[in-house]
């Protein structure tokens, strides 16, 4: 080769090179979107067996990916057990979406006050998410039903009208009507768990404050566990342990005979910087494994210095709330 053509060759070599590298990225990322749609559509159809199938081990690429990851880990059971084997990049922010100001993802915030019962709150954000998705069959089954828990009938007419143009809800639909003349609407589940758990009195804690709103809802619904699993999360995703601590008593009523994984990890930190004091507990004893777990966990991190060595020998316990609290979370000293 001559200098020329040899120059030439290695240019052409390093275009090659890093068009590839760009295209492997650029599928990388749709690739992560489209696992995305998917997860966000399984979640519309309440599979979160199939959300949490298909959000193993992925970094989520956005808050309403983490946000449904989180209502379905909720949704089987796993919340407050396995919430740190999955990404939290988002922390708070991934159980509550109200700082966004969005029409598309006030759909998620319905769905997630819909399932919690506080019928005030789901016809506000069915509201807010009408504005774009208009006659969306999951919008507007959110408004009918809200509105009937609220006992404003008319309103609620007006939506089912509109719905039952919907071929698949047209069903649906009937049968509220039905219900509806024959006067047994608080025989529906969603109905009656509407009218338990909406609270006798309205209020607004703004969108701010979503953690806040949720305290002062389950203030006056104790029993509503959902409530309480996410107060208790949003606690721990935002380091906040004392206010977990503070809410240790509410287990026993909630049925629960041991802590949850995730509480009892945050309890060791806080048993390690206040000092082994069981009458913290409420009566409750932390399982030895988990013990044993914080022990090496503390002994590995504590042998070396370096940040990114800590990191990397802590990773050996990654699905951990002190992996979380360390290391992954948007809040911790890197």
């Amino acid at each position: 080769f001559t200098p020329k053509r040899s120059l030439l060759f290695s240019v052409s070599s390093l275009i090659i090179v890093m068009s590839l590298m760009v295209y492997s990225t650029l599928t990388s990322i749709k690739e992560l979107e489209k696992n995305g749609y998917a997860i966000i559509k399984a979640s519309f159809n309440a599979d979160w067996d199939e959300v949490l199938h298909l959000s193993e081990e992925t970094s989520f690429i956005n808050q309403i990916v983490q946000f449904e990851v989180n209502r379905a880990l909720y949704g089987t059971g796993q919340l407050l057990e396995k919430m740190f084997s999955y990404p939290q990049q988002f922390a708070e922010n991934g159980i509550f979406l109200e700082g966004i100001s969005s029409s598309y993802v006030s759909v998620h915030t319905a769905a997630f006050y819909y399932d919690l019962g506080f019928a005030n709150e789901a016809r506000h954000w069915a509201t807010e998410a009408q504005m774009m998705l208009v006659r969306h069959p999951v919008v507007l089954k959110q408004l009918v039903m809200s509105y009937l828990a609220i006992g404003q009938e008319e309103a609620a007419l007006k939506y089912l009208g509109v719905l039952s143009g919907s071929r698949l809800y047209r069903e649906w639909c009937d049968h509220v009507k039905t219900m509806l003349e024959d006067n047994l609407l608080g025989d529906d589940p969603d109905i009656k768990r509407f009218r338990i758990n909406n609270p006798a009195v309205d209020f607004f804690a703004g969108t701010k404050e979503p953690h806040q709103k949720l305290m002062m809802f389950y203030s006056s619904n104790a029993s509503n566990n959902m409530a309480f699993e996410f107060l208790v999360a949003g606690y721990l995703l935002k380091h906040n342990i004392g206010g977990v601590v503070a809410l240790l008593p509410q287990f026993k009523k909630q049925g629960y005979e041991t802590f949850p994984k995730a509480v009892e990890e945050a309890l060791m930190i806080y048993l390690s910087r206040k000092g082994s004091n069981s009458s913290a507990l409420s009566g409750y004893v932390i399982s030895k494994n988990t013990v044993e777990e914080f022990t090496d966990f503390s002994k590995l991190i504590a042998e070396v210095d370096s940040q990114a060595e800590r990191m990397k020998r802590g990773s050996k316990y990654k699905h951990t709330y002190w992996y979380y609290i360390l290391f992954s979370s948007p809040y911790a000293k890197n």
